[in-house]
This record gives C-alpha cells, structure tokens and sequence, in this order.
C-alpha cells in the first residue's frame, strides 16, 4: 500500500505543508540586497473553477496573466531557501481568496503548487515536491494526487483493462492526500476510484500509457463549475513532471 502525505487546508491567512517527493531540477541564482540565493523551479495549477482566470506573479514579475481553470503554468524558476515568493490574483477575490505568500524550497528542487478546492469554504491550496530522477532500468514513475471533495474513498493502479480487486494502492483516501512515485514498467495502466471498502466504481482515468523514463502525476478532484458542484463527480489531469 502507497504511502501518503497530506497538505493542509488555507484558513483566514495562507498556510500550507511542503509535501517532499522528490529531487533536482531548474539552476539558477538570484540576489536581493546583496545577498544570493540559489533557484528552484515552481509549476503553479488552477484546480478551483471559482477562482476564475487568474494572474501568476513569482518573486514580483508576472509569469502568467488570465492563466483558466486547468491550466498550469509550466516550470518556472523561483528563488530558494525561504526567498521566493508568490502572488496569485483571482478574478473571484470574495469567493476565493488571493495567494500572496512566501516558499521555502529547496534550491535546484523542482515543485508545483496547486490552488484547489472549491467556492470559498473549501478554498486550499497544497505544494508538491516532484520528483525530475528517472526510474532505474528504464521504467517510469507515477504519483497520484487525491484533491476530489467527495467521500473518502479508495484507489487502485493496475495494469489497463483490469477491474478493481485486491489491495487498493490507497485505502482511505482523503482530501489533498499524495501517494509516492509508483515505479512501473513502461505500457499502459488504469487508476481506478472506489467506494471505500468495495470495488463499486466511482472514477475510471481510463488507459494511461507510461513511456520509459517519464515522470507522471496524475490529479483527481471533483468536476466543479463555479457556481454549483456535484462533491462525487470525479475527473482527472495528467501532468508531466519528466520527459
């Protein structure tokens, strides 16, 4: 069974836990009043349908204006060891608060961070730490991100055309929960979302073909619109962290 790391909810002031999976990734340096800091790289992800289009700012220049719901903004560098910071401006500021915060990151790590949930009570927001190593003996790597409202609720990885059975890969999955990187054989697979406890199912991603040396992060959340969601209507986004 994967093990899993939880991010916690925004409450009145943004607070968040750095979820750490991985290593690598962008080099650069930056200075501030004669000081340097190393760089890391930062991916940000619009998962709340209420937020609307938004504005990225990292360390105070723009790097993404009007970035819509499901868009991501690819890597992008930001200062490290506790220098970086980030600003996202939502077109909705009553119902989903603004982000204006500082990272602590590690230098030359690779991270995305996710502005999730849903409408203003389950605003939140988690950071990731991705993992930009290939797989040993050319396999790739899969993680699985759990920002669905729904129930708790159960998860499978198995090879394409499977029906859940066994041990789920998650038994108890909740709210902004992310497994390990799974390393697997290149070819195709399914992640399948059940109703705890039962093989009864919630969410099938369908065949996802994993090539060798790529690094993958698949995200499930609700379906939202922005006014109205159905919590138990699950969809899903892939993103690449690798190749």
């Amino acid at each position: 069974m994967a093990t899993l790391t939880k991010c916690s909810l925004l409450a009145a002031t943004l607070t968040m836990v750095t979820v750490a999976l991985g290593c690598g990734g962008h080099q650069a340096a930056g200075n501030s009043g004669g000081v340097t800091f190393g760089s890391a790289s930062l991916r940000i992800v619009v998962l709340n349908p209420t937020a609307g289009a938004v504005n990225v700012s990292v360390d105070g220049a723009m790097v993404s204006s009007n970035l819509p719901y499901l868009g991501n903004t690819g890597y992008v560098p930001i200062k490290a060891d506790g220098a970086g910071h980030l600003d996202i401006e939502t077109s909705n500021p009553v119902a989903v608060q603004p982000v204006n915060t500082t990272l602590n990151l590690t230098a030359n790590s690779r991270n995305t961070f996710l502005l999730d949930g849903w409408a203003h009570f389950e605003q939140s927001s988690c950071q990731l730490r991705d993992d930009n190593v290939p797989a040993p003996n050319s396999a790739a790597k899969l993680r699985i991100f759990d920002a669905s409202l729904a129930v708790i609720r159960d998860i499978y990885l198995l090879p394409a055309g499977s029906t859940p059975s066994g041990t789920p890969l998650v038994a108890l999955s909740a709210f902004n929960n992310a497994t390990s990187y799974q390393a697997l054989a290149p070819g195709k697979y399914e992640v399948f979302v059940t109703k705890t406890g039962t093989t009864q199912v919630l969410f099938d991603s369908g065949p996802i073909t994993l090539a060798a040396g790529q690094n993958r992060t698949l995200v499930l959340f609700s379906d939202c619109q922005p006014n109205s969601c159905d919590f138990n209507l699950l969809t899903s986004i892939m993103l690449a962290d690798l190749n």
